[in-house]
């Protein structure tokens, strides 16, 4: 595969899957629409620096396009506090060993396809699930939201670090988890 090839990318806008929107309440559903905005923004700017952005399919153009098929706001005062009390914090390492996640924590899970915008043909697709974490110290600790912008943002840093590394840039930032 031949990445530098392609200097363009038509970004589709960031979608919510069908299924999972239609499971939340219409509150949620308005802002996780402007989470998916954010994200849509997010990458036209962080993309917009390394590839020409086009409306359509070009020569050299690569079609991406990104689906949020679950996500959880995390209760924000018990999420808090298991950060801060050495009880809640023990209750909390057993029901992450559990459950697979942290009590209280929200999360997102988003699919990813790339295609030759001309072509169709698949260059690559994937998956990723995030969870928050236990660090008291993020921007977002007080935003029911704030686990789910921080995994779009780092998405986001994610996907330029990959696709600059893929076409053996110079200039590459792995972002830190």
């Amino acid at each position: 595969m031949n990445w530098s090839a392609y200097d363009k990318v038509y970004l589709r806008p960031v979608t919510i899957s069908d299924g999972f929107s239609s499971d939340l309440r219409p509150e949620e559903k308005e802002e996780l629409r402007a989470l998916a905005h954010s994200f849509s923004d997010m990458l036209s700017q962080k993309l917009s620096q390394d590839y020409v952005l086009v409306e359509r399919a070009t020569p050299g153009s690569m079609l991406i396009a990104v689906a949020i098929t679950h996500a959880e706001r995390s209760w924000v005062a018990p999420a808090v506090l298991s950060k801060v009390s050495w009880q809640l914090q023990l209750l909390n390492s057993v029901l992450t060993y559990f459950r697979g996640k942290p009590a209280f924590a929200g999360e997102i899970t988003m699919e990813f396809t790339v295609h030759d915008a001309e072509t169709g043909a698949l260059l690559l697709a994937g998956t990723d699930r995030r969870v928050g974490g236990q660090n008291l110290f993020t921007k977002e600790v007080f935003n029911s939201w704030g686990d789910v912008q921080n995994s779009i943002e780092f998405w986001t840093e994610q996907s330029t670090y990959q696709l600059c590394v893929a076409r053996q840039g110079t200039n590459c930032v792995q972002p830190k988890a």
